[in-house]
C-alpha cells in the first residue's frame, strides 16, 4: 500500500473539511466490523500540488480504508507528513467517524497493521463528549484551528511590513526551523523535525514567496526581519512565524492584519489559521483579533497493538 504527500492543498481541503465537520452521535449495533476495499484512487489534485510545490514525486495512489458497523462507518487515509517534519512513518488521518469507540479502535489497528505510526482525528471544539471519549483513549492535542470571516474588523497598515523577497529565504527558514523545534517540544512524534538541513527546503519556500497568488509578508524592524507570514489566496495560514513570544501581540497581530487584508484583496471569504496546542502567546493574539477556535487535532502514537 502507498500513502499520499501531505501536500498544502490536501491540508487546506483536510482542514475546511474539518471547520465544516457537524458531529453526529449514533447508536452502534453489535455487528461484525468489516474493512471495506481500500479503493485507492488516483488523487490527480494531491499529485499535481505535490509537484507544484517541490516535492520531487506524489505517489499515483492514496491508501485509504473504510470500516462500518451497522450504520456507522469510519473512513480514513494515510499520508506522509511535509518534508519539514519526520514522524516515523505515515499517519493516519480520520476523516469520518461517527463516535464508535471500537470503531476506531480497529481503525488504530488497522493503520498501524499498514506502517501508520500516528492516528490524528478531528475534534470540533464544542463536541466535548468526543474530546473526552479521544482523551481516554490517549489522544492528545497537537493543533489547532482558528478562523474568522473576513475583512477583519482592524486592518490598519503597518509601516513595517513589506513584500517576502527571494533574499529573505535564509531568515525565512531559519525562523521556521525555530518554530518547529518549540511545536515539537508539544507534541514530539507528530511535530517531530526533519533531520534534513533547514537549506533542503529553500527551492520550496522561494517557490511559495514568487507566487503571485500567495500572501507573502515580512515584518521588519531596524533592518532585522522578526517575523513573516505566508497565506494562500483562500485565505489558509499555516506559515506564521515571530522571532520572539512576546512579539505576538504586536508583531504577529500587524501582520495578521495585513494578511487578511491581502487575502481578502484576492476574493478569500475567511481565515484559517493552524496553531500548536501548546502556543498559548499566539492563541491569545489570535483571541484578540477576532478569530475564534474551531477544531482540534487529536493524535495517539499507533503500535501493532494498539487496543
Amino acid at each position: 500500500m502507498t500513502s499520499t504527500k501531505l501536500t498544502p492543498a490536501l491540508l487546506m481541503s483536510l482542514a475546511a473539511l474539518a471547520v465544516a465537520a457537524v458531529t453526529a452521535q449514533a447508536a452502534s449495533p453489535k455487528a461484525k466490523i468489516s474493512p471495506t476495499a481500500a479503493k485507492a484512487g488516483t488523487d490527480r489534485k494531491a499529485a499535481m500540488k505535490a509537484k507544484q510545490s517541490g516535492h520531487t514525486q506524489a505517489p499515483a495512489k492514496a491508501d485509504a480504508f473504510t470500516l462500518s458497523r451497522g450504520t456507522n462507518t469510519l473512513r480514513a487515509i494515510l499520508v506522509h507528513a511535509p518534508p519539514v517534519y519526520d514522524p516515523g512513518g505515515p499517519v493516519c488521518f480520520v476523516e469520518e467517524w461517527q463516535g464508535d469507540e471500537s470503531l476506531l479502535a480497529d481503525a488504530e489497528q488497522t493503520a498501524a497493521e499498514r506502517g501508520a505510526v500516528l492516528a490524528r482525528v478531528v475534534c470540533v471544539h464544542a463536541d466535548k463528549a468526543r474530546a473526552e471519549l479521544l482523551a481516554r483513549r490517549g489522544y492528545t492535542i497537537a493543533s489547532e484551528w482558528y478562523t474568522a470571516p473576513l475583512p477583519l474588523a482592524d486592518t490598519l497598515h503597518s509601516a513595517h511590513i513589506r513584500r517576502l523577497t527571494a533574499g529573505d529565504v535564509p531568515r525565512v527558514l531559519e525562523l521556521g526551523e525555530q518554530k518547529r523545534r518549540q511545536y515539537e517540544a508539544y507534541s514530539p512524534v507528530f511535530w517531530r523535525v526533519s533531520p534534513r538541513p533547514r537549506k533542503t527546503f529553500a527551492p520550496y519556500m522561494q517557490a511559495q514567496i514568487a507566487d503571485a497568488q500567495n500572501v507573502a509578508l515580512a515584518h521588519e524592524r531596524g533592518g532585522r526581519m522578526d517575523g513573516f507570514v505566508l497565506a494562500n489566496a483562500r485565505g489558509y495560514i499555516d506559515d506564521f512565524m515571530v522571532a520572539a513570544p512576546e512579539l505576538w501581540p504586536t508583531v504577529g497581530a500587524e501582520m495578521l492584519r495585513a494578511a487578511g487584508a491581502a487575502a481578502y484583496e484576492r476574493g478569500a471569504k475567511s481565515l484559517l489559521i493552524v496553531c500548536g496546542h501548546g502556543d498559548k502567546p499566539k492563541q491569545v493574539m489570535l483571541a484578540s483579533q477576532g478569530l475564534t477556535l474551531a477544531t482540534g487535532w487529536y493524535v495517539r502514537p499507533l503500535a501493532r497493538e494498539t487496543r
